[in-house]
């Protein structure tokens, strides 16, 4: 029965719908501190730092995405995941992780290209994470504080894209002219995952709350009680041993924002559901420091996202996606193109040459 387990998961949580656009990104698995704070700290070896460069394009605008990350573990070691099944090992064991994490939308932060969205936002988080552990079981609980701000200049722009925008601050484009505005907030997020592994599958469970300080977030303060709504995230995780060489991850994200707390504007910004799920192939041992996998995603069954992921030793990896819509005449929600590319470094990456891929390894 417990073979099948994984099996019942998928099957549960591919029976989600959705019905709106997100205008996040893509490769949403490479910035996993978006994603749940208690991915902090939720790799194999001491340090991982992230880069997510996004380039948004629909046909009313053009928006650019970047987040910026870095996160270790506050401990000497980490034996993350590891830890063989014995009787030596059988102790619990934890660790305490931190990080720092930076998104924007907006003008390029890199300064290659700009663009004319009449919002931009930028948000800093610092987060701390536990992790707890016992041979083929983990968990692990985060908490995240963010700090935001936003600029509205409506003058000299373009029309601003709910689709491709970032969110964050609420903004009506009903009746767009010549506003502006500025604010900033302070908010807090929290979440948590728990894991299991044996020798023929793994998987993985996490969910996050966002906004838990619900902060007035009226870019041009002229709604008094309007406040932050909550973003709600939950993700399974399963991976299979196809043969020696290769293993299959199977990931569904569900992402659910806009859930109101108050306000008495008129004409706001709609709430946003959305699924990413896919496949995943990894290969488990290579004969060379180079080697590439790949997987295939989709946004609510309404895009497609191949991406391949080039990896030069355990350490360094780049992954490269490009996602469009497959009926944009149906689904008039999802009509955007969005390129993305993703560099990810870990320091002390654990495992050998020709086997690093571990079971617990997702992110």
């Amino acid at each position: 029965m417990n073979k099948f387990f994984p099996l019942l998961l998928l099957c549960l949580f591919v029976g989600f719908t959705t019905n709106a656009q997100d205008a996040r990104f893509s490769q949403i698995g490479s910035a996993p501190l978006q994603l749940n704070p208690a991915l902090c700290g939720r790799f194999d070896g001491q340090m991982r730092a992230n880069m997510l460069l996004s380039w948004q394009k629909s046909g009313a605008a053009y928006v650019q995405h970047q987040q910026y990350s870095i996160d270790g573990f506050l401990d000497s070691t980490n034996n993350f995941g590891l830890a063989p099944n014995n009787s030596a090992t059988n102790a619990i064991k934890s660790n305490w992780a931190g990080g720092i994490h930076y998104y924007q939308y907006g003008n390029d932060v890199l300064g290659f290209t700009q663009n004319t969205s009449p919002l931009k936002a930028n948000f800093l988080s610092v987060t701390l994470a536990k992790h707890i552990y016992r041979n083929n079981i983990a968990l692990g609980i985060g908490t995240q504080i963010t700090a935001a701000h936003g600029q509205l200049n409506e003058n000299n722009t373009s029309k601003l894209d709910p689709e491709i925008i970032g969110g964050g601050f609420r903004y009506s484009v009903a009746g767009q002219g010549s506003r502006t505005g500025t604010k900033n907030y302070l908010d807090m997020n929290v979440g948590a995952y728990f894991g299991m592994k044996n020798d023929l599958f793994s998987f993985e469970l996490g969910g996050a709350i966002y906004h838990v300080a619900a902060p007035k977030n009226d870019v041009y303060e002229k709604d008094s009680d309007s406040r932050m709504r909550r973003r709600v995230t939950f993700y399974a995780v399963n991976r299979f041993n196809l043969n020696q060489k290769w293993a299959l991850i199977q990931k569904n994200i569900y992402w659910s924002e806009g859930l109101y707390w108050n306000s008495n504007a008129q004409n706001d910004s709609s709430k946003n559901v959305t699924l990413w799920s896919g496949l995943e192939f990894h290969k488990m041992q290579h004969l060379s420091n180079y080697y590439v996998n790949f997987s295939i995603y989709t946004r609510s069954f309404s895009t497609l996202m191949p991406c391949v992921m080039v990896h030069a030793g355990p350490s360094f990896c780049i992954q490269y996606s490009f996602e469009f819509p497959i009926n944009s005449t149906k689904y008039r929600s999802y009509t955007a193109d969005r390129t993305e590319l993703s560099i990810r470094y870990l320091l002390k990456q654990k495992g050998t040459k020709n086997q690093s891929f571990n079971q617990f390894n997702y992110w």
